[in-house]
């Protein structure tokens, strides 16, 4: 089941690196209407509207023990409604190069953004952008010298973003491994 995992991450996503370093920041604005947060377990799996079946509260849950991610969310204040989550992978992140050879983004070099979700009815409005721009800052923060993002090839808007924030395409094979990794592949693609 993994290689059929395998097959379907190489067909249908992409690594994108900005090296922040040379990142100029963005002026971006959020609404008052809205309200950015790094998540605990709780926040998320009570804002959660976007339909979390067992296998991804099982990943989520995981990640929020591991203390190597962090998640932040943002609120609209109007409707107590989650517009929007995203995470960040802060440890131990590898990507393969060819089988059986591979090169590991150490502590404090690079971290990995993933999955970042909009609610529906809060896209088109700058949110992901927004969210975007404040990771990448929070990576400064730690001395982090590059992000790296796993984008689906056929999601045009996180496309677009990433474009705007200037990340290159990486000529690697979008699967990363770590010991929770390998899990979460068996819970996303065994159906």
């Amino acid at each position: 089941m993994i290689n059929k995992s395998l097959k379907i991450l190489f067909k249908y996503y992409g690594v994108y690196r900005l090296n922040l370093r040379k990142h100029s920041p963005h002026i971006l604005v959020l609404s008052d209407n809205f309200e950015l947060k790094e998540f605990t377990a709780n926040d998320l799996f009570y804002f959660s509207p976007l339909g979390l079946n067992d296998s991804y509260i099982q990943i989520y849950e995981k990640r929020f023990q591991s203390n190597r991610y962090k998640c932040y969310g943002v609120i609209d204040r109007s409707s107590n409604k989650l517009a929007y989550y995203a995470w960040i992978c802060l440890l131990d992140v590898k990507f393969v190069k060819e089988i059986n050879r591979n090169f590991k983004l150490k502590q404090k070099q690079a971290v990995l953004f993933e999955d970042d979700n909009t609610t529906l009815e809060y896209r088109g409005k700058g949110i992901h952008s927004y969210v975007m721009e404040y990771r990448i800052q929070q990576a400064k923060k730690e001395g982090v010298k590059s992000v790296s993002i796993i984008v689906y090839k056929r999601n045009i808007p996180a496309l677009k973003t990433i474009k705007k924030f200037k990340f290159k395409r990486v000529n690697i094979n979008p699967f990363y491994f770590r010991k929770e990794f390998m899990h979460e592949l068996k819970l996303k693609f065994n159906k």
